[in-house]
């Protein structure tokens, strides 16, 4: 994408990322400006981004105060804005983790700002995703690049058939000092200076090549950078990776250390692949460094330049090479001979040098020392010079096309026996701007650079160090420049001075030597709060931290215990880039205090009066051995109510634990007084209740209310004797109850003896034959019916009540028997016959304190008195509660009771 649409600012507060956004945003006038969300918890940082933002008039930007704090909160910024643009100085760790986030997604192009140029933290982010690493302050135009390159990778997708893969261009060379990086630096500004293609000079010259210093560049990353990440390579991330030279070549420089990994096949044709569907020409320098990976170079590329010398060795492993990777006529590679001088022809000319190649030479670049002398100021390719023309020439070759008229020149070797003066004059391959004088006439200006003093790892190079000055006016130009950051160890500052008079000074190189020492890692660790003895060291005091990775040790180390008082925690820090960093060590002060031991006293349950404290109540237990003291103490008996029970723990480590104390509340109970009461025996009816009844006694003084009370008489029966106890002391006792129960027996009743008596003849009267009752005590009986009586035939029940004498000892006793009286003969059946009294059935007797009662005698049969007439009034008689009545025929009939 080319141009980008004005655009504009707008600000919202953090929160509405979870409740406003889930579509892509577009501004008011239309979808094209691109839609930015930059997120910086640092104001000022957030601010200069976005005013940046603003002047690029590309972009709809929306402002975020602080980090997403959740991963869905992420997701919805993802899937709504086209750029997130996020800083990373805040947080590292935070941003790391939010660009792996996006980059699994890879929903939006991620962007990190940074006033920190440290590039192992910008290749980490790289690595992480990032697709940009603006460094701050930005220079002018720089957001606006940035977002063309995030909108080119993003937006623009490839148009089947349109570019086809670019052109693989390798420079190998038969022995160190051959010149192939001279050569591919300038055959790749030759590219890029007269084509509208674009050109990769990729520096394969390892473990350490120097195309970046020939051509007069700082790079922040290099091969090793892609090759470690080639899992993650992809057009974005090579692009982040390189710099471009101010003849617009753009360039992946060597690394300034010897690589820690080993170059795989896979990997390089993977960033060949890469490269060659991003640009028109990629030139790779492989150096002398001919192994497995040059030859997977030499088998896929479009020209192997094989760049040597006259010399016998270069011939020679010029000759092997050739022999061992390239096939007969193989027409992808040419021959470069380098430093080739016409003067020395006649020994060893260009036929001589074919046949020990057994390859034609296709290129003779002549032995130029204006040409050398300006690759050792980092002016390769600017003058006009021999080596720029057969470079122009190899380019013109490549592309097809014509070499620009006003760049050519005509080339003509020196001829043997010309001075150098006399080649100068004339029209030759050394010819230089009309200008310029003469090296011999121009004068070398006089450099002055001062040896800086040796520096600590991620000082950045400033002015304190790149301070050269020189002579007369000019322009410096340093390798590395300002804001470069250098490993450890001893380097090689480089300056190339260019006077403005360039007709009367030559330009002029220098070099001094800075030493870069480990830097100390900077330790924050805050001083903890004081802790309790007991508490073993943990993360809340050992939590120290380091400017850079690598391992915190602390002594004393997590989990020890410390005894009570003050204390120093140290930490030693080990950083894991051993290289670039010092170990460093910190120390904290920390005060231990002596621990309360933790008591365990569950509240007893209420105990009553008179019990004495024992273990059950005084049940404490501590966390740590030790010595109770209770008060009251064991055996102590409390009055009823209310106590508070205390003790005091004194441990036995008095040295890491105080004295503590606790105390617990006890209920007292008023006692119940015991009260014993034997069962009286039974008392026969009539007789007083006494203390030999009402006996109770208590287990403390008291007074007794007994109910019946002493002096009553109770009722044959079973009673109840019951008593309240009042206590003397009610404070600590209760008023109690209790009851026994009394038999109460009736007076004996006297023994009756009383034989049946004989049958007796109608007429005779009852006498002391029949009315013989006895008993063995004294008393009186009266009979029903009487002595005297005379019954009508019939049976009859006789009774006999007996009185004793002794009516306080024995009770009025009753007895009966039967007695038949017997009638005359019956000679017919007549009713006077069936009107005798019939015989009556024994009677059932109850005896009680008052009466006697006997159950009615049956009926004589064949008796109504609904239908008896009688004319005169009939005498009666009355027995045993029943009604007689003399019948018309002399005899006694029993009536209704």
């Amino acid at each position: 994408m080319g141009q980008l649409p004005q655009g504009a600012l707008n600000t919202v507060s953090a929160a509405d990322v979870s409740q406003k956004l889930g579509t892509k945003q577009t501004d008011a006038y239309g979808a094209d400006l691109l839609s930015v969300a930059l997120i910086g918890p640092h104001e000022e940082r957030r601010a200069a981004v976005a005013k940046a933002l603003d002047e690029t008039r590309q972009v709809n930007t929306r402002e975020f105060d602080s980090y997403p704090p959740e991963s869905e909160h992420m997701q919805r910024l993802l899937t709504s804005f086209d750029v997130l643009i996020l800083d990373l100085d805040s947080d590292p760790e935070v941003a790391v983790r939010l660009v792996e986030q996006a980059r699994a997604r890879n929903e939006a192009t991620i962007m990190v700002y940074s006033e920190n140029p440290d590039p192992k933290l910008a290749v980490r982010l790289m690595r992480a995703g990032a697709s940009e690493y603006l460094l701050l302050p930005l220079e002018q135009g720089a957001m606006a690049e940035a977002l063309v390159r995030s909108t080119n990778t993003n937006h623009e997708q490839p148009i089947p058939g349109e570019k086809g893969e670019g052109k693989l261009l390798v420079f190998a060379g038969s022995k160190g000092g051959s010149g192939v990086t001279t050569m591919a630096c300038n055959v790749a500004i030759a590219l890029a200076q007269n084509s509208d293609q674009k050109t990769l000079l990729i520096d394969l010259a390892l473990p350490i090549g120097d195309a970046a210093l020939c051509l007069g560049i700082a790079a922040g990353y290099s091969t090793d950078d892609a090759l470690r990440n080639i899992d993650r390579l992809d057009a974005t991330f090579l692009q982040n990776l390189l710099v471009k030279h101010r003849s617009g070549v753009f360039v992946l420089a060597a690394p300034t250390k010897i690589p820690e990994i080993e170059v795989s096949n896979s990997a390089i044709v993977k960033l060949m692949a890469i490269a060659r569907r991003e640009f028109d020409h990629v030139i790779v320098d492989v150096g002398s460094r001919i192994d497995v990976a040059a030859k997977v170079l030499f088998e896929d590329a479009s020209r192997v330049y094989l760049v040597t010398q006259t010399g016998i060795s270069e011939l020679r492993n010029s000759n092997r090479l050739i022999s061992q990777f390239f096939a007969e006529e193989s027409p992808s590679l040419e021959v470069v001979i380098n430093r080739f001088d016409s003067r020395f022809h006649e020994t060893t000319n260009e036929d001589v040098v074919a046949k020990a190649l057994g390859r034609p030479v296709r290129w003779k670049i002549p032995n130029d020392q204006d040409a050398a002398r300006a690759l050792q100021y980092g002016d390769t390719g600017l003058s006009e010079t021999g080596i720029s023309r057969i470079s122009l020439e190899m380019a013109s070759s490549i592309t097809g096309r014509p070499i620009p008229q006003d760049r050519k020149r005509d080339y003509e070797p020196k001829s043997p026996g010309k001075s150098a003066a006399q080649a100068d004059a004339g029209k030759d391959d050394y010819a230089r701007p009309a200008n310029l004088g003469s090296d011999h006439a121009r004068a070398t200006p006089v450099i002055t650079w001062p040896t800086p003093e040796p520096i600590a790892y991620g000082n950045k190079l400033t002015f304190a160090q790149l301070n050269a000055t020189a002579s007369v006016d000019g322009t410096f130009v340093y390798t590395p420049g300002p804001g470069y950051v250098l490993p450890v160890g001893t380097h090689t500052l480089w300056v190339t001075f260019t006077p403005t008079d360039l007709g009367g000074y030559l330009p002029f190189q220098s070099a001094i030597s800075i030493v870069v020492t480990r830097a100390t890692p900077h330790l924050s660790w805050p001083t903890p709060a004081d802790i309790i003895y007991g508490k073993a060291l943990d993360d809340a005091q050992l939590n120290a931290s380091a400017s850079v990775p690598g391992k915190l040790e602390y002594s004393p180390a997590a989990g020890e215990v410390l005894t009570p008082g003050p204390h120093a925690l140290s930490v030693r820090f080990t950083p894991t880039d051993g290289t670039n960093y010092t170990t460093a060590e910190a120390t904290v002060p920390i005060a231990v205090a002596r621990a309360a031991s933790a008591i365990q006293w569950p509240t007893p349950d209420a105990i009553s009066y008179g019990t004495h404290l024992s273990v059950t109540q005084l049940c404490a237990t501590a966390s740590v051995p030790g010595t109770f003291e209770y008060n009251p103490g064991l055996g102590a008996v409390l009055a009823a109510g209310e106590h508070k029970l205390s003790l005091s723990f004194t441990p036995t480590d008095r040295l890491g634990y105080s004295i503590s104390h606790c105390a617990v509340s006890l209920t007292v109970a008023k006692a119940a007084p015991v009260i014993t009461w034997p069962s009286p025996d039974p008392i026969a009816q009539g007789v007083a209740l006494s203390a030999t009844q009402l006996q109770a006694t208590a287990s403390v003084p008291g007074i007794y209310t007994y109910r019946p009370a002493a002096g009553e008489i109770l009722a044959p029966g079973v009673h109840e004797l019951s008593v309240i106890f009042t206590p003397t002391d009610t404070l600590n006792y209760s008023t109690v109850s209790a009851a026994v129960t009394l038999t109460v027996t009736e007076k004996p009743a006297a023994t009756i003896t009383w034989p049946v008596p004989s049958p007796i003849s109608y007429g005779t009267a009852l006498s002391a034959i029949q009315l013989n009752a006895t008993t063995p005590v004294p008393g009186t009986f009266v009979y029903t019916p009487a002595a005297g009586l005379v019954l009508a035939p019939g049976k009859y029940i006789l009774a006999a009540t007996f009185t004793p004498s002794d009516t306080e000892n024995y009770a009025t006793a009753q007895a009966s028997v039967v007695l038949e009286v017997q009638g005359p003969p019956e000679t017919d059946s007549s009713p006077v016959a069936a009107a005798a009294a019939p015989a009556e059935p024994a009677p059932k007797w109850t005896f009680t304190e008052t009466n006697i009662e006997a159950a009615d005698p049956a009926r004589p049969e064949g008796t109504d008195e609904r239908t008896e007439t009688k004319t005169n009034p009939p005498e009666t008689r009355v027995y045993k509660g029943a009604v007689y009545e003399k019948g018309e025929d002399g005899k006694w009939h029993l009536q209704k009771k």
